[in-house]
């Protein structure tokens, strides 16, 4: 075989033993560590997209996911959930899908949609209020916690 070399970890520095053939543009000491370096949260300086796969893929198999696939897979997983998290219709939350048809337009990042009675479950528009930030819901709910508003 060939000659070991001692080479430090491209994430934490940690000197690893490789053989030269095993040796790339990146060595890693752990699975942890690699997945820190490719991630664009932890590493957003040396993270790589590849917008080119998109398109690859939508050439390579256009029948992926189409509409077609996606209603017959929300069928299929419907109702199978355990009922804690708010209802969604292709992945999207059903009371912003409803609030964005009120206001004609789709809600603004960190926008957040707040169920008046506090039903999860009741979509009705007159039900729905869009509040500008998480800020101001917590400051609603406090306020209704108090008995001071609404």
């Amino acid at each position: 075989m060939g000659k070991l070399k001692s080479i430090p970890c491209s994430w934490c520095g940690k000197l690893v033993k490789r053989y030269e053939s095993k040796i790339g543009e990146h060595v890693f000491c752990c699975g942890n560590c690699r997945s820190k370096f490719i991630s664009k949260k932890t590493n957003p300086v040396s993270y790589k997209r590849h917008p080119h796969l998109s398109k690859y893929n939508k050439i390579t198999n256009p029948s992926k996911m189409t509409e077609e696939i996606k209603a017959k897979l929300r069928w299929k997983r419907f109702g199978t959930g355990q009922h804690k998290s708010y209802p969604k219709l292709y992945g999207r939350h059903i009371h912003r899908i409803v609030a964005e048809a009120v206001l004609g337009r789709k809600l603004k990042r960190g926008e957040v949609v707040h169920h008046i009675d506090g039903n999860r479950l009741n979509n009705r528009p007159e039900n729905l209020l869009v509040l500008p930030n998480q800020a101001e819901h917590a400051k609603l709910h406090g306020l209704l916690n108090r008995g001071d508003a609404l």
